[in-house]
């Protein structure tokens, strides 16, 4: 269902943006539009159209709670829309390979597409909650039922939840409008309520799916190992991980070029600082156990750690200095992570590598916790983008859960959703 959401609304902004070509080039040559015109626009302009298609899906308006423009994300939008207007400059008088320089067509282009955006945003959103809704029954132990009719409280998601009860003996409960049974495997379902579910055509949807379909997360209390089998057991494609090294290595080479210069000054800046050392060095546990030695430039006093590795501190930590919050803010301190890559500890996506002092606390409290080291783990990661930092033990199982999802889906498609969505986390310093 989200899925076919996501496809109907990007297509209507793909159309959208053909309109408001069309409407452009008639204000700005009217009856005098002809074949060179056309052909000399065109094909600049569909390149610039595939590189704002990045920037939205980089501003979230992909993402379910962005799809319906609102007030309070106005001025995500408008800074979305700028940063496509100041693009589309570069893109004209940065590239001589066109032979065209459009300056009021360009704003025109960038005008008329916003409105129609907003437009069509904001009836495509209304149509899709009123014809696209699942009407959903979720039966099951609550600990796992709670957290699901939460997130499917958000009516972007297309579920509406009808009905919600550890148990069904009785089918005469269910609304007659109930379209899915989404249940917990340790309930158990009547051969009365299972004949009925199917002659009147419900699905029924084992409630760890239905938690890595919506929420894109695996809960570990929802595995066992007949799933572990079917899930993990099968060999990753060559070519995919021919993709995500080359990926990882262009990428690392291109950071340590573009910012050698400016790790020269943070070098400065940290010496300047306390007159410590420049880079912080510590273990971490890479694929199949292996410990390797993690890069990064140091943000907190020297010797922030002699009493023993600490989790990360919420608010102002005491232990990080004036100029590691900047790093720390700008990201800047993960830079020499790009040495890492160069040397295979991690690659560009993966689950983020942890520190051996809290791998032997994590995999005694969280079921299938070493199943994260099955591959090679990442400078960012699908539960970093998810999630962010885990503070507590709890903060590390829902994390877990996302690499879950990660391991078991991996492919070149997601890898890009990542980094994408990892620079738009960098650049507007999104939490």
């Amino acid at each position: 269902m989200n899925t076919i959401r996501k496809t109907i609304i990007a297509s209507g902004d793909i159309i959208m943006v053909i309109v408001s070509f069309c409407i452009t080039l008639f204000i700005g040559f009217g009856k005098n539009i002809s074949n060179e015109i056309l052909t000399d626009h065109l094909i600049p302009f569909a390149a610039l159209y595939v590189i704002w298609f990045i920037v939205l899906f980089i501003f979230d308006f992909y993402e379910p709670e962005q799809m319906r423009p609102r007030l309070n994300n106005i001025t995500r939008l408008g800074f979305a829309f700028a940063t496509l207007l100041v693009i589309g400059i570069i893109f004209f008088y940065a590239t001589p390979i066109f032979d065209i320089t459009p300056k009021t067509n360009l704003f025109i282009n960038v005008a008329i597409f916003s409105v129609l955006f907003l437009i069509w945003r904001r009836f495509a959103s209304a149509l899709l909650a009123s014809s696209m809704v699942r009407y959903a029954a979720i039966i099951g132990n609550e600990k796992y039922t709670d957290a699901l009719s939460k997130i499917l409280g958000d009516k972007n998601l297309g579920h509406k939840i009808v009905f919600q009860s550890e148990i069904l003996t009785d089918v005469s409960l269910l609304p007659k409008k109930t379209d899915v049974v989404i249940i917990d495997t340790s309930s158990q379902l009547s051969d009365e309520v299972l004949a009925f579910l199917y002659n009147n055509n419900i699905e029924v949807i084992d409630i760890g799916n239905a938690y890595e379909n919506i929420a894109q997360r695996i809960p570990v209390e929802t595995m066992n190992n007949l799933w572990l089998v079917h899930n993990l057991s099968a060999k990753r494609s060559v070519v995919y991980h021919l993709f995500q090294r080359l990926i990882s290595v262009c990428f690392a080479a291109v950071i340590i070029l573009v910012f050698s210069p400016i790790m020269f000054f943070i070098a400065m800046g940290i010496k300047l600082q306390d007159g410590g050392p420049i880079f912080f060095n510590h273990e971490r546990i890479g694929k199949n156990k292996k410990v390797f030695t993690l890069f990064k430039f140091r943000s907190m006093i020297e010797n922030a750690e002699k009493n023993g590795a600490e989790w990360m501190q919420s608010g102002n930590d005491s232990r990080v200095t004036s100029f590691g919050k900047f790093l720390r803010a700008s990201h800047m301190d993960e830079i020499p992570q790009m040495f890492n890559i160069l040397r295979g500890d991690i690659n560009l996506v993966g689950p983020r590598p942890e520190r051996p002092e809290f791998v032997e606390k994590l995999e005694n409290q969280i079921p299938h916790y070493n199943l994260r080291h099955m591959i090679t783990p990442g400078f960012t990661g699908w539960a970093q983008i998810k999630f962010r930092y885990a503070r507590t033990i709890m903060d590390s199982k829902e994390k877990f859960e996302y690499d879950l999802y990660y391991i078991k889906n991996a492919n070149a498609i997601l890898d890009i959703g990542i980094i994408l969505k990892t620079i738009q986390i960098v650049v507007t310093h999104a939490e």
